[in-house]
């Protein structure tokens, strides 16, 4: 319902300066034993910016049928926040949810864009490259660690996504 919002500069300065402290920590040539947790907690602050800049400009809806979808649509979100490792099928979280794997891609496709399955491929592939980058876990250790049942199909996976291999994109990386 409402796809673009204009911004203040100041509101454009300070999401900039959030992102770019995001990519400076990104790209710090030692990573640090607490890179992952200080990384990931930048991330959800700019998340919650984000948020807080929504909040004001997007008038909150009395459907109950919107209210609904953005009920369902957190929910999901926050299942697959804590079981993406574990859980890549839609069928899992719509069967967690009680609801059917094709009404809950309908929701969450008119909610956010984005279908169930995209979201949780989404959040798989941004965490082995969290792991590619920030750790040095061989990929088969990244493999067991995301639930893959080998290095192999967590190859095809990344690759399918990426469009390279998971070992080319960790050699590829600055530093």
């Amino acid at each position: 319902e409402h796809p673009v919002l204009t911004m203040t500069e100041s509101e454009q300065l300070w999401l900039l300066e959030c992102y770019q402290l995001i990519r400076k920590r990104l790209n710090r040539p030692t990573p640090g034993r607490y890179m992952r947790e200080a990384t990931v907690s930048l991330v959800r602050a700019f998340y919650f910016e984000i948020c807080n800049l929504l909040d004001v400009r997007v008038p909150q809806s009395n459907s109950k049928t919107q209210s609904r979808a953005y009920a369902i649509f957190d929910q999901f979100i926050k299942l697959v926040s804590q079981h993406f490792k574990h859980e890549r099928s839609v069928e899992w979280y719509s069967s967690e949810m009680c609801l059917t794997p094709k009404h809950l891609s309908e929701v969450v496709k008119l909610v956010s864009g984005k279908t169930a399955g995209q979201w949780i491929n989404t959040l798989v592939i941004i965490e082995i490259k969290s792991l590619l980058m920030n750790t040095p876990l061989s990929i088969k250790e990244i493999a067991m660690e995301m639930n893959f049942p080998n290095q192999s199909f967590l190859g095809k996976y990344f690759k399918n996504t990426e469009g390279i291999s998971p070992s080319d994109f960790r050699k590829g990386m600055p530093g």
